[in-house]
């Protein structure tokens, strides 16, 4: 409801109101937010719906337990995040392949070089993943 004078709040202004809470953006396409004090979803569309939380025993106990540790708790990945991670992996992996044969082919090293166990030790040794 938009009251007179009152602009519609969007989930980026409910974080920026609730930020000391631990609300962050989980995934801004599905518009879910997350405390990461918690680790649980909230719905933003009501402020009654977030104050309550932020009221609650619950709540209260791990935003203590939070600050009391050393902070590195990690968030939770979005799907969309660790897709993408996935594919720079991939690429990245492929992109090595591609510029490992283009520079044995260049400098007249046999490809049947790369199945020699002194080269497969150097390669887990130097590149990761391999």
């Amino acid at each position: 409801m938009t009251t007179a004078g009152r602009s519609k709040a969007t989930i980026y202004s409910r974080v920026d109101d609730f930020k000391n809470e631990g609300l962050y953006v989980f995934d801004s396409k599905a518009k879910i937010m997350m405390y990461s004090n918690c680790n649980c979803r909230v719905s933003w569309e009501r402020k009654s719906v977030i104050d309550n939380h932020c009221q609650s025993v619950s709540h209260k106990a791990n935003k203590t337990k939070r600050l009391n540790t050393d902070g590195s708790q990690k968030r939770q990945a979005s799907v969309s995040d660790t897709f993408e991670k996935s594919k720079k992996t991939k690429d990245d992996r492929e992109d090595f392949a591609k510029s490992t044969v283009s520079a044995f082919l260049k400098a007249n090293i046999p490809l049947s070089k790369l199945d020699d166990e002194n080269i497969k030790e150097w390669m887990k040794k130097y590149v990761k993943g391999t």
